[in-house]
């Protein structure tokens, strides 16, 4: 497939550094996250990026008073719709330890499950430095 739209991003740190005062994710934001994921970020989940839903990892003060996630990169995923309602819905937690690139997950029953990012942008796709 060709794609049909191209954004340029300015470099990773600058994009993982940036935090919105808003609730929504900027443009520059959301193209970044799918980039980094390439797909859902679930599970065994493989719903391409671009169709999927920008979620905070830890919960944005405007949706939780008690919680303070910030609106970035690095404390965002992309989730398909059906595991974003998941999440929501409390059934299964996510956090992450490298700004978004390793999603731990924990579902019912106490079951752990791990992802990481794979998508063209991913830190994880560049190997060793050389």
């Amino acid at each position: 497939s060709v794609a049909d739209l191209v954004r340029c991003l300015p470099d990773w740190e600058t994009v993982l550094g940036d935090e919105s005062e808003a609730y929504r994710f900027p443009t520059m934001q959301r193209a970044a996250m799918e980039g980094r994921d390439g797909h859902c970020r679930f599970p065994g989940c493989d719903i391409p990026a671009d169709r999927c839903e920008h979620d905070h990892i830890v919960n944005s003060w405007h949706t939780s008073p008690d919680s303070d996630g910030p609106t970035s990169v690095a404390n965002g995923m992309c989730l398909c719709r059906l595991h974003h309602a998941l999440k929501t819905a409390g059934l299964w937690s996510a956090e992450t330890v490298d700004a978004g690139v390793t999603v731990i997950w924990t579902g019912p029953a106490g079951v752990i499950a791990v992802t990481e990012a794979d998508g063209p942008l991913s830190p994880a796709r560049a190997g060793p430095d050389i």
